[in-house]
């Protein structure tokens, strides 16, 4: 196959019908992946001068897969990934293997003159790139998955005993009566495009509150990110893939979500409610109530996708694997890097103290060695 870089804005623009047909072929064909996304994404962010998009054409010329990728001061990742939670390929599944054995190929051609690592964030172990690897009789180019991370869902069945399990439980029970003490409890869903924009304000403010309240900086206090959510609420082919829904407590509306229909499943993305009702557990209410949406439009699955949250292993019956997949231009690199990891998992204490001094910080280098307990370089459990 041959392989065209995609590396301006106009360019990406241009290949919409092109990557649209490639997406509807996808075995999973979610919003992470879609046109929009990609475009949006390098528009909010400014991120023109990153794209790094590989378009592969079969010898007859015919488009057969995309790789959105983005490269930054020599490290190729996925364009989408700052902002997606499961990354792959646009492809068909049977296309895969080839897809993938160009898409290394060309980064085997490039190593060292293009970029010198790889960092594959969240990729599912059955996405078309995990799967296609593994099918690879021989790999062209090395390259391995690190960081293993569970992604909880829950998984509904046809008689409905999970959804009635769930909404038995006490806890729920009771936020659902503290709720109702302040008036009707509703679920409203902003469908048009006018609900949406007229509502996002309101998300944006609340997310912020609910980040304050706990301690740490929303992502929304950046305009770029505001301004991401605004051109995908805009895009006339993202809205029926998005779900923006609030639950409605005597008019007001106390909490937020944001997430996407996908392959027989939603995915749970942004939260947030009024921390001031955080005993009453807004989110917690809104949650079941999605849950209850979701089953009565014949969706089945809902993924609470990345993330170890206490709340998503509570409710969930199901989980998948997602791996990072890295690669280094120079072994050494690999060696350091892998150095590291071996340290970060037998030697904490060291790992932290050897940061502080790399960030020139000697204070804290000596108090944590000081005043952390005495640990033996070892062979860490596997």
């Amino acid at each position: 196959m041959n392989v065209e870089l995609i590396r301006s804005l106009d360019a990406l623009r241009r290949e919409e019908i092109i990557w649209g047909k490639l997406w509807r072929t996808h075995p999973r064909p979610e919003i992470f992946q879609h046109h929009a996304w990609s475009v949006a994404i390098t528009e909010a962010y400014q991120w023109e001068h990153r794209l790094y998009i590989l378009l592969l054409r079969s010898t007859e010329g015919e488009p057969v897969g995309i790789c959105p990728w983005a490269l930054s001061e020599g490290r190729i990742t996925w364009l989408t990934s700052p902002r997606a939670d499961y990354n792959d390929v646009v492809c068909a599944a049977t296309d895969g293997p080839r897809v993938v054995e160009t898409c290394l190929r060309h980064l085997q051609e490039t190593s060292g003159r293009d970029w010198h690592e790889v960092f594959l964030e969240d990729v599912p172990d059955a996405s078309v790139w995990s799967t296609s690897i593994r099918n690879l009789k021989k790999s062209p180019f090395k390259i391995a998955p690190e960081n293993p991370e569970a992604c909880c869902s829950v998984r509904m069945d046809e008689d409905g005993n999970v959804l009635r399990d769930i909404m038995a439980k006490k806890g729920y029970k009771r936020n659902e009566k503290e709720l109702a003490k302040l008036g009707g409890v509703s679920l409203d869903e902003q469908i048009t495009l006018d609900q949406r924009m007229t509502t996002l304000p309101f998300f944006f403010d609340l997310h912020i509150a609910r980040w304050a309240a706990a301690g740490r900086s929303s992502m929304f206090s950046e305009e770029s990110a505001r301004e991401f959510y605004r051109l995908l609420m805009r895009d006339p082919e993202l809205a029926s893939l998005i779900d923006f829904t609030s639950l409605n407590v005597n008019g007001e509306h106390v909490a937020h979500h944001i997430g996407f229909w996908g392959a027989g499943r939603l995915l749970a993305y942004k939260w947030c409610f009024d921390p001031a009702l955080q005993k009453a557990g807004p989110g917690t209410v809104l949650m079941i109530h999605l849950m209850t949406h979701m089953v009565k439009r014949g969706f089945f699955e809902f993924d609470f996708m990345r993330g170890g949250e206490n709340y998503k292993a509570r409710f969930a019956n199901a989980s998948h694997l997602s791996h990072d997949w890295r690669a280094f231009a120079s072994p050494v690199r690999r060696q350091i890097h892998e150095a590291k990891a071996y340290l970060r998992q037998a030697h904490p204490v060291l790992a932290r103290s050897l940061g502080a001094l790399s960030r020139c910080d000697f204070r804290s280098a000596w108090e944590i060695m000081r005043t952390s307990p005495d640990q033996t370089l070892s062979k860490p459990d596997t």
